[in-house]
């Protein structure tokens, strides 16, 4: 019996045969965006995913680092969530003991000012992973609130699964090494720009990380609203308003109620540096 039927069996609390499939494995390659899109793109990678014979349909790009047999072990650990339009994650605050893979759908991250005021600080979108570190210790504590903001699907790793995979494969271990690897490199970048780049400059690179997670090529709609803009780039909301009317006189987006429509990625793009 291969290691990844013993560790699903485990880990799910059932036989190992009720998880084996008949027929061939399949495997599934994501597609880079087309169009105006193309090079901007920083998300799912071409590995294979598949569980058991079964496409997972999701190749995480963070997950492409890792050796075949590992891989399909990680995968196999993982445990589905599914949540509804505007349904928490999980709060900040809360303990926390997973970590989340997104498979479709997008969500909002926030956090609490000393004020009191939930401010967002990104939205996530398939391919991307949140909630590293709750694998680090027992005692972790959510940093964040996390938010669907539509029907959002899920893939679960837990600590125990997680510190039981290092133990049989130790090159698992490179996963949260390269989670937090790339949460401080995330962070220094965002330091980088409060600190020497212009309000418009900030806030035109948050709409293009925002729209690479819709990935769709030509018109982008994000549902966002003014006030969501202005608490990604950092400022304020009749600061956001004078760059998004600017944005929108030359043709870059139009925006209304709640909604943010990219019309030039390419041009918004050029804007952002």
């Amino acid at each position: 019996m291969r290691d990844v039927d013993i560790l699903a069996a485990a880990i799910d609390g059932s036989e190992p045969d009720r998880l084996r499939h008949h027929g061939g494995e399949r495997e599934s390659t994501a597609r880079r965006r087309a169009g105006a899109w193309s090079g901007l793109v920083v998300g799912p990678g071409t590995c294979p995913s598949r569980r058991h014979g079964v496409s997972w349909g999701m190749p995480w790009e963070l997950l492409c680092g890792l050796p075949d047999a590992e891989r399909e072990v990680v995968l196999a650990a993982m445990r589905v969530r599914r949540f509804g339009r505007g349904d928490a994650v999980f709060l900040e605050g809360q303990r926390g003991d997973s970590l989340y893979f997104i498979a479709a759908g997008h969500a909002a991250v926030r956090v609490t000012t000393p004020a009191g005021a939930a401010v967002m600080l990104s939205i996530l979108g398939p391919g991307q992973a949140f909630g590293e570190l709750a694998l680090l210790k027992p005692s972790s504590t959510r940093t964040a609130s996390v938010e669907a903001l539509e029907q959002l699907n899920t893939r679960v790793l837990h600590r125990d699964a997680f510190i039981a995979l290092c133990g049989a494969h130790p090159a698992v271990e490179r996963l949260l090494s390269t989670l937090l690897a790339a949460r401080v490199d995330r962070l220094s970048q965002h330091l980088v720009e409060a600190l020497h780049l212009t309000v418009e400059q900030r806030l035109v690179r948050r709409l293009v990380e925002t729209a690479r997670t819709y990935g769709n090529a030509g018109v982008v709609v994000l549902p966002l609203t003014q006030e969501d803009v202005a608490q990604l780039a950092g400022t304020t909301r009749p600061t956001a308003n004078a760059v998004l009317n600017d944005l929108r006189d030359n043709g870059l987006i139009e925006f209304s109620r709640g909604k943010i429509r990219i019309l030039d990625p390419a041009g918004l793009a050029r804007r952002a540096d």
